[in-house]
């Protein structure tokens, strides 16, 4: 997690022979095809029928699909605070890159990884001039040997007593083993800062409360160490006054310049053509 991968890519055409072609990968994280499946399939977009319903593409976000609770996994092997790698970023897609290959049929892309814990799909399509085309895609794994897992909400309501649960997992994080935890709480947009220290053992859960907080946006980050190995994990959360809330569909004209508004919850997103669409007229 939070490392490059170098993809070397080659393609062919349908006799085997190198040829240039144009490819496109989307690397997204496997769990999300757990939800939602995908069907990928260039040559059936390159010759179906030329009608439809007008509806280019949907997309539904799976990153709040623990409702109110947030999940968090998250190692390098160090030793005080300066050698923790903070994992903070966390995404469905971690990207989607086209490239062309060269005359030999050759060509070389890099990209980053979030910092996800995860198996990420990497589906690739690819079309050539003579309208070739092929699709399929391939696993790559992110793992740690050791790394924090928490359970946090992601909304508190103000009066609660906010805790964190914490617990480390991993191939080498040796069950009964001591391990230290350090959290460290800020407020956004003060000088509001709060830190605890409590000694759990891996394989149990550790809890920490957080005290009363104001209404807010916080920031906390979660450290772990067994002395050999560390891990820390970036989150945040809000207290606020009520988590009622309602369903709601807005309408965009798409330019360079639209922002869709923030949402509390899963966002579906459907791009349509308004003047073919029969659905949506």
């Amino acid at each position: 997690p939070g490392g490059n991968v170098t993809l070397d890519i080659t393609t062919t055409d349908a006799n085997g022979n190198p040829y240039p072609a144009d490819i496109n990968l989307s690397i997204v994280d496997e769990a999300y095809f757990s939800l939602y499946s995908q069907a990928a399939d260039m040559l059936s977009n390159l010759y179906m029928g030329v009608y439809g319903s007008g509806i280019i593409s949907e997309y539904v976000s799976s990153e709040n699909s623990g409702g109110f609770f947030r999940f968090g996994d998250g190692a390098e092997k160090g030793g005080d605070s300066a050698d923790y790698y903070v994992r903070s970023e966390f995404r469905d897609t971690a990207t989607f890159m086209t490239l062309t290959t060269d005359s030999n049929g050759e060509g070389t892309i890099t990209f980053k990884l979030p910092d996800n814990l995860t198996s990420w799909r990497i589906t690739y399509q690819g079309v050539n001039d003579k309208m070739e085309a092929a699709t399929g895609w391939l696993k790559i794994n992110a793992k740690l040997p050791f790394h924090i897992s928490t359970i946090l909400s992601k909304y508190f309501i103000t009066g609660d007593n906010p805790s964190i649960s914490l617990r480390v997992f991993g191939e080498q994080a040796v069950k009964d083993k001591a391990v230290d935890y350090r959290v460290e709480l800020e407020r956004k947009g003060s000088d509001f800062i709060k830190e605890v220290q409590v000694e759990g053992k891996i394989g149990q859960y550790t809890n920490i409360s957080l005290g009363e907080l104001e209404k807010g946006e916080y920031v906390i980050t979660s450290y772990a160490t067994d002395g050999e190995f560390t891990d820390a994990l970036q989150q945040s959360f809000e207290v606020v006054d009520s988590t009622v809330s309602f369903n709601n569909k807005k309408y965009y004209d798409i330019t360079r310049n639209t922002r869709f508004s923030d949402v509390l919850s899963n966002a579906e997103i459907t791009f349509f053509n308004e003047s073919e669409s029969n659905f949506y007229n």
